[in-house]
């Protein structure tokens, strides 16, 4: 699985299709790091904040290298790996922006869907952690240090956008790693 940031939207009547953008024709293999080459789309559902539902069409991409030949899909940086709702509402409830005890809290996810958001986030924050100061040490310059030496790179990523998590999902999930699900 690869997440992307750059991807068009087409609605198609009763879904709609994400494809990664032509302009950026640059994904690998987070496996081998050959190329990739478009193979299909496959669906995917989206439940949004507000209480609707949307099919997707992912694009997924084939390695090129005959060694692997492995089946990637590219998914948005507005879903999450192996979760049905918007990243946005997620990282809303992990920061504490979404409360199961609002009142405008009834079009939202039930009360127990929110604490497993929280466990699953709690279960690997470690494993984000270390998967997030790896790349974002690999990524720095020569000689720089990102980060304040014993900061967490999360916490930097939060104080720094709205949309950390998608930021977080993407340094793990297109650097080979992945994450446990609960």
């Amino acid at each position: 699985m690869i997440i992307i940031s750059e991807y068009l939207v087409s609605d198609k009547g009763d879904g709609e299709v994400i494809t990664a953008c032509p302009c950026a024709g640059k994904y690998f293999c987070p496996v081998c790091g050959a190329p990739l080459v478009h193979r299909d789309w496959k669906p995917r559902i989206m439940k949004r904040d507000g209480g609707t539902a949307g099919w997707l069409l992912i694009e997924r991409g084939q390695c090129s290298n005959k060694g692997c030949h492995k089946l990637h899909s590219m998914l948005p940086d507005i879903l999450v790996p192996y979760k049905h709702y918007a990243s946005d509402l997620i990282t809303g409830v992990l920061d504490g922006d979404v409360r199961p005890e609002d009142p405008m809290n009834e079009e939202k996810p039930c009360d127990a869907t929110m604490r497993r958001w929280n466990h699953w986030f709690l279960s690997n924050l470690f494993r984000m952690e270390g998967y997030c100061r790896q790349v974002w040490h690999l990524a720095a310059a020569p000689g720089t240090e990102p980060v304040q030496p014993g900061a967490s790179v999360l916490e930097t990523l939060r104080e720094s956008s709205g949309r950390w998590l998608a930021a977080a999902l993407r340094m793990i999930y297109n650097s080979g790693g992945s994450l446990v699900s609960s």
